[in-house]
């Protein structure tokens, strides 16, 4: 096994080139706003900022799958989009909210526990081949990706199950959304990824995109 090593370590050695094995992980949405929740995309594609200043710094970029993607329903979270109006709709699903709230949670955090596992999986490839891992950039405000704050999942249920349909307002929305169901702590995936990190003593930088402040038409500098 040393002498395979040894010969691997030669190649890489002789082969040696521009790579600056310099590696950081980023959310999904910073480079495609186009699996945000509806309402919250404010870009056309990606956080152009923040990958320039990557790009600055000579980093290679590790694109995070986007969890909501995954557990939600897709592209479209439809599992989410299920429970907006539900108050006011007559649906049957309203009468069995109280349980499908729980389920939904259940289901989201099986989900994202595999995908911690395979997200530390590649963070362990990266340091187990001599890179350099820079830390991964979460978005602050988001369920799923909050580093230091995260939306209160059941408190924005029971307000989307309330919104009237007919005239839901995207401004109204987020500013609802965001100024009232905000709480401090990590998003359900990062918790996750969290929990592998300490129990394989794991360090990692965190740095955080503000949605918050996005949603407002802020400006905002690169969180780098």
């Amino acid at each position: 096994m040393l002498d395979i090593m040894k010969r691997i370590t030669n190649i890489i050695k002789k082969l040696d080139d521009e790579r600056s094995r310099k590696i950081i992980f980023l959310s999904h949405c910073i480079l495609n706003e186009n699996t945000r929740y509806p309402g919250g995309a404010f870009t056309g594609g990606m956080l152009s900022n923040v990958v320039q200043e990557i790009d600055r710094k000579g980093y290679g970029i590790v694109q995070l799958p986007c969890p909501e993607q995954r557990a939600w329903g897709g592209v479209l979270k439809k599992y989410m989009l299920l429970s907006y109006g539900l108050n006011n709709s007559g649906s049957l699903l309203n009468t069995f909210r109280t349980f499908l709230f729980p389920l939904f949670i259940l289901h989201t955090k099986w989900v994202y526990k595999k995908m911690a596992r395979d997200t530390i999986k590649m963070i362990e490839d990266y340091k187990n081949s001599g890179f350099d891992i820079i830390g991964i950039v979460g978005v602050d405000g988001s369920p799923t990706c909050g580093i230091s704050t995260c939306l209160e999942m059941g408190k924005a249920f029971d307000y989307c199950a309330g919104l009237n349909i007919e005239s839901i307002d995207r401004k109204i929305y987020n500013n609802k959304m965001y100024g009232k169901y905000l709480k401090q702590g990590k998003g359900l995936f990062f918790l996750e990824m969290e929990k592998i990190l300490r129990r394989k003593d794991i360090a990692i930088t965190y740095y955080s995109h503000d949605l918050v402040r996005e949603t407002k038409g802020e400006s905002i500098q690169c969180c780098l």
